[in-house]
């Protein structure tokens, strides 16, 4: 019974810390500054908060900073207090909830509470979207849940974060799509992928041509990449003549 009520306490007192921290970076802060080569924070007023004694520190994310020190990586709290031992090889902020780590070479996740939610066994993994991260193992790749569910087998040659509720797979220099549950999209394939933004994604079919696809694998409009070069590198030129004029 005391270590389900310890538990609960220990969760209580996160929401309330999170809440708080969060209230203050709203406020006032901190934002990130540098001296010496060294990384603080300041508060609206420019009034220093926390030191600059860091090598790196990322911004405030769900109230927590992830700061680097002699090369080894931890997070902080919006009054700089160590919240999660400066102690990994290498860490992630965090997504969804959770951040990647890295320790005696292989990748996991922790929660807020510095408690290991994914095992640290992976060689690489990225951070969590759509509640799926993408891991990689003996040189292949896959992508598992929050529980550590294997939702995409480890058996591709490359996987890329989910995108607007899909995953792009690579296999044998083929690209296929993915559902979030781990099933086949689509039986296309394709010889090149982007991302989708706004319902949209650049692909190459399998005749070479290059098309926008959506997403549910429509063709909408046929592109050239040399012309969309040549429209973007007349673009960047009157940027640049805008900017110095």
């Amino acid at each position: 019974m005391k270590s389900v009520e310890s538990v609960f306490f220990r969760k209580l007192a996160l929401v309330v810390f999170l809440f708080i921290n969060q209230v203050l970076i709203c406020q006032e802060g901190p934002f990130i500054f540098y001296e010496n080569g060294k990384c603080g924070f300041v508060n609206s007023s420019k009034d220093v908060v926390i030191p600059p004694i860091y090598d790196y520190a990322s911004e405030f994310i769900d109230s927590f900073a992830l700061v680097s020190l002699s090369g080894k990586y931890g997070f902080i709290s919006v009054t700089g207090k160590i919240i999660i031992p400066i102690e990994y090889e290498e860490a992630g902020v965090f997504r969804e909830g959770l951040a990647k780590v890295r320790r005696n070479g292989k990748y996991g996740f922790i929660n807020y509470l510095n408690e290991v939610c994914i095992p640290i066994e992976y060689d690489l993994v990225d951070d969590f979207y759509y509640g799926r991260a993408r891991v990689s193992r003996n040189g292949f790749w896959g992508v598992i849940d929050r529980e550590n569910n294997i939702v995409i087998d480890l058996n591709f040659e490359f996987v890329a974060n989910a995108s607007e509720g899909l995953i792009a797979v690579l296999k044998n220099s083929i690209w296929y799509f993915y559902t979030l549950y781990g099933e086949q999209a689509t039986e296309k394939q394709f010889l090149f992928i982007e991302d989708f933004q706004n319902g949209l994604a650049k692909v190459r079919l399998m005749n070479l041509e290059y098309w926008y696809i959506d997403n549910e694998f429509n063709l909408v409009e046929q592109f050239f990449p040399k012309e969309e070069s040549e429209k973007a590198k007349e673009k960047n030129q009157i940027l640049y003549r805008n900017e110095k004029n």
